[in-house]
């Protein structure tokens, strides 16, 4: 799916910040930033996606209080507005979405964001699409190589039974799923997400293990890094840890506060979104 295509049918309907608010469950959701210009010389946008809690107060603390307990103040926010509690910055070229959540603001929120923004764009104008992202992590093609270079030893994962019985993934951890949706004690949602499934594959030999065990071990690692939820170990045969933040493509930087608030620097952001992508484009690891 061109992403960037459908917000732009999206955004020439809703061409403001009000026409972009969607409410769900008293949480306010809405773009406060775009960019629509050609960021890039063939295309790409820029998008500045904040939440707020419509009945969300804060509670103050005192300075200097020379009371034994102190209850603090609650500080509402100015009438039509609402505290920033959540935000993101997204750089959208075609189908590739450069990521950055703030305060634990994830990618499914942003998938579930725009999906409602596309339904409520086709109320305005039966001419624009409805759509439904949802956005997958890349693997860094260097731990990967690694995998293959240097084998695997053991491979470890923690799943929760929950994952395990909505998903089918392809490795061995995803097919004990089978065996939850056969326990009747394990109806329930709540008891299936707190049970925890801790599995280990390992391989008693060196780099001369048959070669045979030694594909089947670094195909399920492979496997293990594309699935989603999952909190994995895996120790190549050289003794290198490989841990489920170690795979995801992705750059740490460090970006200034928005003067004294709990929100980042919009500017700061969205040029790192930018110089990210093209690094990633001069790797040649934007390629289909």
């Amino acid at each position: 799916m061109d992403l960037e295509r459908c917000l732009r049918q999206s955004l020439a309907v809703a061409d403001n910040v009000s026409k972009t608010e969607i409410i769900r469950a008293g949480e306010v959701t809405q773009i406060t930033y775009r960019d629509l210009s050609s960021t890039k010389t063939d295309g790409g946008l820029l998008l500045h996606i904040e939440k707020g809690n419509q009945a969300e107060s804060i509670k103050t603390i005192r300075h200097r209080s020379i009371n034994v307990t102190e209850e603090g103040e609650e500080v509402s926010p100015p009438q039509d507005q609402s505290f920033m509690n959540k935000e993101c910055f997204v750089f959208i070229y075609g189908q590739h979405v450069i990521f950055c959540g703030h305060n634990n603001m994830s990618q499914h929120a942003l998938a579930a964001y725009l999906h409602a923004l596309s339904e409520h764009c086709q109320s305005l104008d039966d001419t624009c699409p409805i759509y439904k992202p949802s956005f997958k992590s890349v693997a860094n093609y260097d731990k990967i190589q690694m995998i293959q270079d240097e084998g695997v030893k053991s491979i470890s994962a923690e799943l929760t039974a929950y994952h395990t019985t909505i998903k089918s993934p392809p490795s061995i951890f995803g097919r004990l799923k089978g065996l939850f949706r056969q326990d009747e004690e394990l109806s329930d949602i709540q008891d299936q997400a707190d049970l925890q499934v801790n599995v280990e594959i390992r391989l008693d030999g060196n780099t001369r293990a048959s070669q045979e065990a030694q594909k089947e071990l670094r195909e399920q690692a492979q496997m293990v890094i594309g699935e989603e939820n999952a909190d994995f170990k895996i120790i190549t045969q050289k003794g290198n840890t490989i841990e489920s933040d170690d795979v995801k493509l992705s750059k740490l930087v460090y970006i200034s506060k928005h003067n004294n608030t709990n929100g980042l620097s919009r500017a700061a952001v969205l040029s790192e979104l930018v110089t990210y992508f093209n690094e990633l484009q001069q790797k040649n690891l934007t390629q289909l």
